[in-house]
């Protein structure tokens, strides 16, 4: 979701780059888990990380507002053009 954000706005390279790795961390994931020492997953584990995966994008989503309101009211504070 971070690098979603940073691609914007999205072109064909960056969709690329975005696809690219995604299918290399699920390949990773899937064919090369004993290098990187991922092992099998309870039931428990998996419902844990899906109620993490929903619970973030919200709080990335509303961080991001808040920074930039922060931001917003510091530069006018400061005397500086805010939209800039």
């Amino acid at each position: 979701m971070i690098l979603y954000k940073i691609s914007a706005p999205m072109n064909k390279i960056r969709a690329g780059i975005l696809g690219g790795c995604i299918l290399g961390l699920l390949f990773c994931s899937i064919y090369l888990n004993d290098l990187f020492a991922i092992t099998g997953m309870t039931t428990e584990c998996v419902m844990l990380f899906a109620v993490f995966a929903i619970a973030t994008e919200p709080v990335l989503r509303y961080l991001t507002l808040l920074v930039g309101k922060i931001r917003f009211y510091y530069m006018r504070l400061r005397g500086r053009n805010p939209e800039a």
